[in-house]
């Protein structure tokens, strides 16, 4: 799901990221995938860093750029 370059986030955000994962929060997260945007719901395993790019694991199975996340809800 790679489409340009990195671009980094903000932190607060990122640290929501995080605390949602620890939580083991449910969440819907829709980003983009390509030219449109798609929506999931699951759990955030992970929020990691590979090379220079970061990334949430949902579910342990789902991998989604940090930068492509265009919105958030908690459920």
């Amino acid at each position: 799901m790679k489409s340009g370059l990195y671009q980094p986030i903000n932190c607060g955000f990122h640290d929501r990221l995080e605390s949602l994962a620890i939580l083991k929060k449910t969440v819907g997260i829709t980003f983009r995938d390509g030219a449109s945007n798609r929506t999931v719901t699951g759990i955030i395993h992970d929020v990691f860093a590979r090379g220079k790019e970061e990334f949430i694991s949902i579910d342990g199975k789902m991998l989604i750029r940090l930068d492509h996340i265009v919105g958030l809800e908690e459920l």
